[in-house]
């Protein structure tokens, strides 16, 4: 049952999907969870629980840092994107247990870290650059350009952050005014 639509441009992890946010809100059916770990070392990997499950026969997919705390029967509440016939969930109070998602916040640290790289990138690039001036000229064209794609490349990262963001913040507003 759709409550309520909001027709917005939307991105899901940055990939470009035309959609709507839709709220819906039913009682849970076939409920499935799973763990992806991706990354390498000790440091670097990362842990995303993928619950699957159905609510009034739409299938549902929602990724997180925690698995959500779900069973079935229970009645849920949700804000998605319905992408060829799988609804990516945004945000979702359990309407049962009152338990609710909260939206994503902004990483100060991956900002801070994406930026300083960044920095000495272009720092770096720039002196490589000049040094390679003073033997042969179209050496330099070489470190600048890869300083140039570091600027791009952060860039792109940052902007995929902020609309993720955004688009958390959107879910999580209308299903709080649903």
């Amino acid at each position: 049952m759709v409550l309520y639509s909001l027709g917005i441009d939307t991105g899901f992890y940055g990939e470009a999907v035309k959609g709507k946010l839709t709220v819906h809100r039913g009682r849970v059916d076939d409920l499935t969870r799973t763990t992806h770990v991706s990354g390498g070392g000790e440091t670097s990997a990362r842990t995303a629980h993928i619950t699957m499950l159905k609510v009034n026969g739409r299938h549902c997919e929602y990724r997180g840092t925690v698995p959500l705390p779900l069973s079935e029967g229970e009645v849920v509440k949700f804000v998605g994107v319905d992408e060829q016939g799988l609804t990516q969930v945004w945000a979702l109070t359990n309407e049962s247990t009152g338990w609710r998602t909260s939206a994503l916040s902004s990483n100060g640290l991956v900002v801070g870290c994406s930026i300083g790289i960044l920095v000495i990138g272009v720092l770096m690039a720039i002196l490589i650059a000049v040094f390679f001036a003073f033997f042969f000229l179209p050496l330099a064209i070489f470190p600048l350009g890869i300083g140039a794609a570091a600027v791009y490349l952060t860039s792109k990262h940052l902007s995929k952050l902020s609309r993720v963001k955004m688009m958390s913040e959107r879910a999580h507003g209308l299903l709080n005014h649903s």
